[in-house]
């Protein structure tokens, strides 16, 4: 459950920004990776963990490391900060 500063147990995925970056709706990347899209909505906005099912359907798609899409090390990454969400 978010907390009231709408922070989440996981937080928000490194791939919500690849996804903005690229001008790719989570809708549309649901429907292209076909995996339900308030599930995708969950995953990327930090609300569940994402199965390994989703990660490699986003890597397949996006064409990049689940360590680049998926991890802290990501998150906290400089070419992050400065993207809006």
């Amino acid at each position: 459950m978010p907390n009231a500063r709408g922070e989440t147990k996981y937080g928000p995925q490194p791939i919500r920004v690849v996804l903005f970056e690229r001008g790719v709706p989570g809708s549309e990347f649901a429907d292209q990776i076909g995996i339900n899209r308030l599930h995708v909505s969950k995953v990327n906005r930090g609300h569940i963990i994402p199965s390994q099912a989703y990660i490699d359907a986003a890597c397949d798609a996006l064409a990049l490391p689940a360590d680049r899409l998926f991890s802290q090390e990501a998150l906290n990454a400089s070419y992050y900060r400065g993207v809006k969400r």
